[in-house]
């Protein structure tokens, strides 16, 4: 299952969507997102993560055949109580130990037996995330592995979901029916100590548009934020903030002009 939320991780929903066909499934984040995919075309299982749903948007999601997810009590009411009129299959999510969304053990067992007597709910999956998988010293992934399949064992015949991109990479043992790769897919690498051929599918270009000579001693940019050691070469890009290049970025971030990597200097601008 392809991670295409936040359109794409910035890279563009659809077209992105469109490179990933040969992925089982793809998740969002919102429902708009998830009916864009189908409105361009896209076939695969499309999953709604966690989010606030109402009778209505559970009628889209049934009508545009998008998978949802109960997260909390709530949720899984207004998903079971829809599903007694509509399919829909069902991710029902548990808190293993990250604490951001998700059901605690107890409530996890019990919404698990709510969902699986509601003749609507045409497949049920149980899912997790991980909060440390790209800590290979972390314990905690494995707490969250015991606290998971403990609750799996209630209902086995649900297929089983944990793994993010860190434990794709790092941890086999939890990759059982379903993997989530989300930043692996864009080019990040999240465990430091796994050597993993993931390359960068974006890259962002410009040109030089000015060419300075400045002294030993002289600032460059707003707040004089680096002052040159030495006689100095500068090129100004056309590129900033306004297109998304961070304003934060510290000197020395790298930037690779023909050929050869120069050092970033002084405040990124605007433009």
């Amino acid at each position: 299952m392809a991670m295409v939320k936040a359109d794409a991780y910035g890279h563009g929903l659809v077209p992105v969507a469109k490179a990933l066909r040969e992925a089982d499934a793809l998740a969002v984040a919102r429902l708009q997102e998830a009916i864009a995919l189908r409105r361009a075309g896209l076939t695969q299982r499309i999953l709604l993560l966690s989010t606030l749903l109402d009778s209505n948007d559970l009628v889209e999601c049934s009508a545009f055949n998008i998978d949802v997810t109960a997260h909390d009590s709530r949720s899984v009411e207004i998903i079971a109580a829809a599903a007694r009129h509509h399919s829909i299959r069902v991710w029902l999510k548990l808190d293993s130990g990250m604490h951001r969304v998700g059901l605690d053990a107890q409530a996890f067992v019990e919404a698990d037996r709510l969902l699986t007597s509601v003749r609507g709910v045409g497949e049920l999956t149980h899912m997790t995330h991980f909060s440390s998988a790209e800590d290979l010293r972390s314990e905690a992934t494995d707490r969250q592995m015991r606290c998971f399949f403990d609750c799996h064992q209630v209902n086995t015949s649900a297929k089983a979901s944990l793994a993010n991109s860190a434990a794709v990479i790092s941890r086999p043992d939890a990759h059982a029916d379903w993997v989530r790769p989300g930043i692996m897919l864009y080019g990040g690498n999240p465990v430091a100590r796994c050597d993993v051929d993931v390359r960068p599918v974006m890259t962002m270009l410009t040109r030089v548009i000015a060419v300075r000579s400045v002294a030993e001693g002289e600032a460059v940019g707003y707040n004089r934020l680096w002052i040159s050691g030495r006689q100095s070469r500068i090129a100004t890009l056309g590129v900033g903030y306004g297109d998304g290049y961070p304003r934060h970025a510290p000197n020395g971030t790298p930037v690779w002009i023909n050929g050869r990597a120069a050092p970033l200097v002084g405040r990124v601008s605007m433009d």
